[in-house]
């Protein structure tokens, strides 16, 4: 069998041959011809553009503006919280129109942001006049992700007779806010963390002005126990200590006649060490009525198409409740007790 004759490449396809069609590219760092690095123009120069060196803004990759802030190049020694940005419409109620020098902008009161916040849209608008100041910080938002910031100015935040001088944040946000430091400043909250003025609600245990007298069934069996459940060594100074608390508060006192009716403590640890003692009155409460407390209210509608009772009032507020039912008196000549050795 004879073998083909090996065939040379057509002279088109040789490297370097003289047909090559393949043309010159320019330096990748000024666009201006081939040539080695060192000859390169661009090599000192510094890129309008991402603000890096060795190259020119005209074939700079980065797609960030010449008036942004490198993020990357930012120092993360002092982040700035930003409680929210939100683009839903603004009930009115927490928006306040300031002067911001010789214009009037509107912005959204946020006390959980460390710093005021201006759209970049309204300072296009109105304040494109006033320079751009880079910053060393950065900002965050709620989910502790960076947020993009263009830089913040100087400017005179005016609402109706305080002035003040803040520095506006630049973001791409959608709405102004105000944050914690400008809202003080211009008088639109205040912190109140002193009681002096209502000393009255603040002191002692508090009482309810009647007694309360529990309802037992007509068919009820007292029950009580003839011997306290065991409790932990480590616990019995703790439980000491909170029964004479009790008992210097008028919240229990001590009995030591007979009654049809005696439960057993409970004592609870809680996490600042002390204990919380409870009674274990399942029991009573199988022979208690049920009570119906009702509440004039009016109904008011829900998302899904029903509906739901709201109390009459322009303002509504849950506070948890300290030790409510010790605050309830009940008559002197009915005795709820339980059982213990350390009284």
């Amino acid at each position: 069998m004879k073998k083909r004759p090996h065939r040379k490449p057509p002279k088109h396809l040789k490297k370097g041959g003289a047909s090559s069609d393949k043309k010159p590219t320019n330096c990748q760092y000024c666009g201006k011809g081939s040539h080695a690095r060192k000859d390169c123009p661009a090599s000192n120069a510094k890129c309008f553009k991402c603000k890096k060196r060795g190259h020119f803004s005209s074939v700079c990759k980065s797609t960030k503006n010449a008036d942004q802030v490198d993020q990357e190049e930012m120092s993360d020694n002092e982040d700035i919280f930003l409680g929210a940005i939100s683009t839903s419409a603004s009930t009115g109620t927490w928006t306040r129109p300031l002067s911001v020098d010789t214009t009037t902008i509107t912005f959204k009161i946020d006390t959980g942001a460390d710093v005021s916040i201006l759209p970049f849209t309204i300072y296009q608008e109105k304040l494109n006049h006033k320079p751009l100041f880079p910053i060393s910080s950065t900002l965050r938002g709620p989910g502790g992700n960076h947020l993009e910031v263009l830089g913040y100015i100087k400017c005179k935040l005016t609402y109706k007779e305080r002035h003040i001088n803040s520095d506006l944040y630049v973001t791409k946000a959608s709405k102004a806010l105000l944050g914690r430091g400008d809202c003080v400043g211009l008088g639109l909250v205040k912190l109140i963390d002193s009681i002096d003025n209502f000393p009255q609600l603040f002191k002692g245990l508090g009482t309810m002005p009647d007694p309360y007298t529990i309802k037992l069934k007509e068919n009820a069996t007292p029950f009580a126990v003839m011997t306290p459940r065991r409790m932990s060594l480590p616990l019995m100074p703790k439980v000491k200590q909170e029964l004479d608390r009790l008992e210097k508060l008028n919240v229990i006192r001590k009995v030591d006649e007979p009654t049809p009716w005696c439960a057993p403590i409970v004592p609870v640890p809680k996490s600042n060490g002390q204990v919380r003692i409870c009674v274990d009155f399942k029991k009573l409460n199988e022979s208690v009525q049920r009570e119906l407390h009702v509440t004039q209210c009016r109904p008011s509608p829900r998302a899904d198409g029903g509906s739901q009772s709201v109390l009459k009032a322009r303002c509504q507020q849950r506070f948890p409740s300290n030790q409510a039912l010790s605050r309830l008196p009940t008559p002197h000549d009915v005795h709820i007790t339980f059982w213990t050795l350390l009284l």
